[in-house]
């Protein structure tokens, strides 16, 4: 810290009040630290009675809003712990409340300090004090604290009325000294040469005060004396403090401290005796002292002692020798009430926790302490998820630096020893945060809660309470089921009939397709380790009260014994992605988004198809961990689906086909809810058994297959195969291959622009122009057509490479960048996945070949690879996939194919089926013709056609080779389709290569 005076004004404000709580933890006034009264305070002006205006400093705290709140040293409740001070702007620091309860007590000395230093009257009671002691805020003030006996509080700002030997009478300055009732600003500006910890003064403090109050008016002495506390009131002695030690019990254990070699030695062994002279039974304390020396003889003692006279070495060098030889001499002394019934204390201390010293403040030696008493008292409730966590009847309760504290506290007995005396404490903050942030490895993985038994990944049931080790699944078991090892079909089916006949009779399903999803939907949690990433379930219905809310609750109290708890889906992402991040922190066993309209969120999107989430916690530069196996449902009427989450949904429509679907009757079960709570061990049964049945029957067939969500596809499906329930995810695939409404709308759009645009090129303001008449859902925004035509352009840039199905086939947006910075786009007709023979090289080119054998090898390898997975995970075998089909590849041949009248090869096409004027250059070897490019197309066309048709008479006429950039010798993988090897030799002829350089020029390759 700055230790100049007025240098605690410089500290930035925004970081005051941190450096105030570091320099607290760090040095010997730690113990303030351990006390929960402290404040905030800030400089306010004040109007006096005659109108002048003072500076004060008004204390403060802080409310749980946030807003700044006055305090009082006479209520408690305005205090509050040093770590929960934290920096603000308003603020000018803080300060610490003297109360009764603690040891502490404070001088503050006035206007001490000038240009020249501090004065020297105020230096003399540092001296006598020798505590810690800090420049005041103002900078031109003392504040000394120390600890000590009750003493009356004492104020004399002005310095009146104080003695001429503490303070001459014409020098500036005050004293004031509180004990309680009044708080001191803590600025941790350490005045230079005063010791770094509160030291104990006992009775010097009182015995300070009575000698200030010696020169009051005698009104004002007999006010103050009324002030101290009557007989039998609850004074500061009556708490643990520093017992009186006489001062002659004080110097023999000084005497004793001093080190052998000073009564071996003669001025030592004398300086000693001089200092005893004057003191009570000081001859006996020498003589004791000079027996360790083996020059000793008697009598020798008691002869020089007749010839000491007074001098200047008195008692005091006792003290000081003794602080040389032995600076903790003096620590025996120092007991208090709590020290000498602590072994007592200890030992009484038989609720079973254990004590912990945490003096030393090693962590190292602390920590494991700690931990092996956490463990001994919390048992199996603590884990790791995505941090040190709580488990607490079945939910999971992320560990704060509140709760650890409170959780260590009710484990051991923390216990710290200081010069004075030592206590209990409470779990310091040092030891907590090290124990959130540095979690031993054997603290157990937590990856989920359950309530009812389940299966695992490998088929396994998990149905004894407790943590299972394998899975790191807790069973919170609620209740209490027993089924078959191996369940017969008869099993099966009559434990479906309980499903079907009673839970889910009375629902309207629309379609079997919806049936079987709500069925799929019951046995997921039973096999949820089993499937990876589930899509989200859909619980839609056409209208209001035809039941989704009510088949929701139901499937939560078959699953876990209470309904749903239910999460509002936020309309901006961002605030999508904090809720899911606060709910996957509690390893939630559903997620259910109640009421929605609309569906389409790219943050649940990613979250539905992912195994976990790595979200940044709140507040901190810190990236989280979630793993994610939760049941993702969803309910509403008539929800639109748009986007990417058309694949992730899995519907289960309803539809009543009444109008008013909430004044039904006529229920086989008319209280459901009633008896479903009282049947929920039966169908959790039958659910144990339909899964385990269709288990050991392994792997069904003609099960559809969505896209990130396989496991999922073949698990369900193959236990609602087996149980002989069709049309499993049959709506889900059609809905798939209708697309979402949005991708629909611009098909429509893109129908209309087929029509009246054509297939040639266009900008966006002509197509949003154009767009005003047709008949599309798609809407162009904007007050003018410049603003329609960007608007338009920025919703074309988002769609292309997209592919829509019109009515005369499959078109995919293009778009290019134009010359003078504008975007046009147009409609052309998909290609197929092999590409044009352009793209794969020539016709009967090697490339093209070997395209084909890198094609073939990697279905094989694929093939292969798939077989290997389902043997390992016991699916069963593979079926047999058709052959590759082969790719266009001609005849290996060097002459050149022939598709028109003229002796074109395919690879001088262009993709509009023109010759490439730039492929023919390179294809015969030559330059290209100046001012060519400035022609139309047409003639574009027209001339390289006639080139083409004189370099065929030249070839006739024996001018030129007759196979030009053909490789010679050198085999079929050397060579390179026709277009692709002129790039490259032109580029190599650039790069100043010789030989290729002669080889371009030439029209040959080496």
């Amino acid at each position: 810290m700055i230790v100049t005076p007025l240098g605690f004004l410089s500290i930035p404000p925004t970081t005051l009040i941190a450096t105030l709580r570091k320099d607290l933890t760090m040095t010997g006034r730690d113990e303030l630290a351990q006390w929960a009264q402290w404040v905030y305070w800030r400089i306010e002006e004040k109007r006096n009675a005659d109108g002048t205006v003072r500076k004060t400093k008004m204390p403060y705290y802080v409310d749980e809003t946030g807003k700044r709140r006055a305090a009082s040293t006479n209520k408690r409740e305005t205090w509050q712990q040093v770590s929960g001070l934290v920096d603000r702007q308003d603020m000018s620091g803080i300060g610490f409340v003297f109360t009764e309860s603690d040891p502490f007590g404070g001088i503050d000395l006035d206007d001490c300090i000038d240009e020249w230093g501090v004065s020297p009257w105020a230096r003399r009671i540092v001296e006598r004090f020798d505590s810690y002691t800090e420049i005041s805020p103002s900078g031109q003030g003392l504040k000394i604290w120390v600890r000590c006996e009750e003493f009356t509080s004492f104020k004399d700002s002005e310095g009146k009325t104080l003695p001429e030997h503490i303070k001459p009478t014409g020098v500036t300055g005050g004293i004031e000294c509180y004990w309680k009732g009044r708080y001191f600003t803590f600025t941790g500006n350490r005045l230079d040469g005063t010791p770094d910890e509160i030291r104990d003064v006992g009775d010097d403090a009182a015995r300070f005060v009575d000698e200030l109050r010696a020169m009051l008016r005698p009104e004002r002495a007999i006010a103050q004396a009324e002030a101290l506390p009557a007989p039998g009131q609850r004074t500061r002695a009556d708490r643990p403090r520093r017992a009186s030690v006489s001062e002659s019990d004080r110097l023999a254990a000084a005497v004793n401290a001093l080190a052998a070699w000073r009564a071996d030695d003669y001025n030592a062994w004398i300086e000693v005796g001089l200092a005893l002279r004057h003191a009570p039974n000081g001859l006996a304390l020498w003589e004791q002292f000079s027996r360790q020396s083996a020059k000793f003889r008697e009598g020798e003692c008691e002869k020089k002692w007749a010839t000491f006279e007074t001098g200047r070495i008195t008692v005091a060098s006792i003290y000081h020798m003794a602080k040389e030889d032995a600076p903790d001499w003096w620590k025996p002394l120092y007991s208090t009430d709590s020290e000498r019934t602590n072994g007592a204390a200890c030992a009484s201390a038989d609720d079973g926790r254990p004590i912990i010293d945490v003096t030393d403040e090693d962590l190292a030696v602390i920590m494991p302490k700690v931990w092996d008493a956490v463990r001994s008292a919390q048992g199996d409730r603590l884990y790791m998820y995505d941090r040190l966590c709580e488990l607490n009847d079945g939910r999971v309760e992320p560990c704060s630096v509140s709760a650890m504290r409170g959780l260590m506290g009710r484990s051991a007995h923390f216990l710290k020893h200081t010069k004075t005396y030592h206590r209990w404490i409470f779990p310091p903050a040092e030891v907590v945060q090290d124990a959130l942030t540095s979690v031993p490895d054997d603290i157990p993985r937590l990856t989920g809660i359950t309530r009812i038994p389940v299966f695992d990944r490998t088929g396994r049931l998990i149905q004894q309470p407790g943590y299972d080790k394998i899975s790191g699944i807790y069973h919170h078991p609620s209740v209490t089921v027993s089924i078959p090892d191996r369940p017969s079909v008869d099993d099966m089916q009559a434990a479906l009939r309980v499903i079907t006949d009673d839970l889910l009779v009375d629902f309207p399903f629309h379609t079997p397709a919806d049936r079987a999803n709500a069925i799929g939907l019951l046995l997921l949690p039973f096999v949820r380790e089993m499937c990876g990433a589930t899509p989200l379930h859909l619980i839609e219905a056409a209208s209001a009260g035809t039941g989704k809310g009510l088949f929701n609750d139901l499937l939560h109290v078959v699953w876990t014994g209470h309904t749903a708890t239910l999460t509002p889906l936020a309309d901006n992402d961002d605030e999508i992605a904090k809720t899911l991040a606060a709910r996957l922190r509690t390893a939630p066993f559903s997620i259910v988004f109640d009421n929605l309209r609309k569906l389409n969120s790219r943050n649940l999107e990613a979250a539905i198809t992912a195994r976990s989430l790595a979200p940044r916690e709140l507040g901190v530069l810190k990236e989280l961990n979630l793993p994610i196996r939760c049941v993702w449902i969803a309910t509403g009427n008539n929800v639109s689906v748009q986007g990417d989450m058309v694949r992730r949904v899995v519907r289960i429509r309803m539809v009543a086909q009444v109008e008013t679907p909430a004044l039904r009757d006529k229920f086989k079960h008319p209280d459901i809810k009633e008896w479903v709570q009282r049947e929920r061990d039966t169908l959790v049964g039958a659910c144990l058994t339909i899964v385990r049945y269709a288990l050991q029957q392994g792997q069904g067939g003609g099960i559809p297959r969505i896209g990130s969500f396989e496991e999922y596809c073949q698990v369900m499906g193959s236990i609602l195969h087996h149980a002989g329930i069709g049309g499993f995810l049959e709506n889900t695939v059609e809905q798939i291959s209708q697309g979402d409404e949005r991708h629909n709308e611009w098909c429509g759009f893109f129908e209309c622009w087929r029509q009246q645009l054509g297939d040639g090129w266009t900008t966006a303001a002509v197509a949003a122009a154009a767009s005003a008449t047709w008949d599309s859902e798609i809407t162009v925004n904007g007050d003018s057509e410049r603003a329609r035509g960007i608007s338009l352009g920025r919703m074309l840039e988002k769609q292309v490479g997209r592919v829509f199905s019109l009515a005369d086939g499959d078109f995919c947006l293009q778009m290019r960048n134009m010359r003078s910075k504008k975007k046009e786009y147009r409609l052309e007709r998909a290609k197929n996945f092999a590409g044009s023979a352009g793209s794969a090289g020539s016709v009967g080119s090697p490339t093209a070949l070997r395209m084909q054998e890198i094609c073939d090898d990697a279905y094989t390898h694929t093939h292969n690879a798939c077989t290997r997975v389902f043997t390992c995970k016991g699916l069963g075998e593979l079926p047999a996939l058709p052959p590759l089909p082969a790719l266009p590849v001609g005849t290996l041949t060097d002459e050149p194919q022939v598709q028109t009248d003229d002796p074109i090869t395919p690879n001088l096409l262009d993709r509009n089926g023109e010759i490439s004027y730039p492929s023919l250059c390179h294809r015969l070897g030559i330059k290209r013709i100046d001012g060519f490019f400035s022609l139309t197309p047409k003639q574009q066309a027209e001339k390289a056609r006639e080139l083409l048709r004189e370099h065929q008479r030249d070839q006739q006429a024996g001018v030129v080779p007759a196979q030009p950039l053909l490789s010679q010798g050198a085999g079929p993988s050397c060579r390179l389709p026709f277009a692709g090897l002129g790039h490259f030799l032109k580029d190599m002829s650039e790069k100043k290569q010789p030989v290729f350089s002669r080889c371009y020029r030439s029209g040959y390759t080496r």
